[in-house]
């Protein structure tokens, strides 16, 4: 226990104020290891096509989304958040164990549009 708070305060020390030093109590000693890896590129097929674009919640309540093998937002009242996703993702909006599709990405969707979830949500719901 004595050993995190000692790296915590180190981190602290560095980052947060510029500082390198730290006062060990005696007997106490500090270890640190390190390694350095190469990144492996990650494998897309080149005809595979992406679009970026944002989500918006244009509600006044949080909007509970899955996008499968992605991410799983919960979009805040009045938010944005923005997303690069392949086509034919789909994304769902859950609410309990219930999921349903919200929308499937494909060429309607354009480069930099706004998506309003809320409305497309008020189209699915009812």
């Amino acid at each position: 226990m004595k050993a995190t708070y000692l790296i915590l305060a180190l981190f602290l020390s560095v980052f947060a104020f510029g500082q390198s030093t730290l006062e060990i109590p005696a007997g106490e000693r500090i270890q640190t290891a390190y390694s350095i890896t190469e990144s492996k590129p990650v494998a897309t097929d080149e005809n595979e096509q992406y679009v970026s674009f944002t989500l918006r919640n244009e509600t006044l309540k949080s909007i509970p989304l899955i996008i499968p093998r992605v991410m799983n937002p919960n979009l805040s009242p009045q938010s944005n958040s923005g997303v690069r996703l392949k086509m034919g993702q789909e994304i769902k909006y859950r609410k309990g164990l219930s999921t349903r599709i919200l929308l499937t990405v494909d060429e309607t969707i354009k480069e930099g549009e706004v998506v309003l979830v809320g409305e497309l949500l008020s189209e699915v719901l009812n």
